[in-house]
């Protein structure tokens, strides 16, 4: 990770896309620790972020995953259901 990196996601930060994150958000008094408490980010993921600690953050982000996996399968169920039962449309079959 080079410095022109966001520290959380790796990505790119140009300086017009870079905002200043509280590690431990204000709300939780964040605000008392510091200056080393403060990093640059890019702004998505200090959107993404708002007032979540970064344990936080990494369990929404692991439980989003989880339910990206389960829809990813639904969908697939769906797929095979669909070609089983000859439900898809002639114009969508290249009939």
């Amino acid at each position: 990770m080079s410095e022109a990196d966001c520290p959380y996601c790796d990505g790119p930060m140009p300086k017009a896309v870079t905002t200043k994150d509280h590690i431990v958000p204000r709300v939780l008094c964040g605000q008392r620790l510091g200056p080393q408490n403060i990093i640059r980010v890019c702004r998505a993921c200090n959107q993404l972020k708002g007032e979540m600690t970064p344990d936080a953050l990494v369990t929404l982000a692991e439980e989003m995953e989880f339910q990206a996996r389960q829809i990813r399968e639904m969908a697939r169920r769906v797929d095979v259901l669909i070609g089983e039962r000859g439900l898809l449309p002639a114009a969508l079959r290249g009939d």
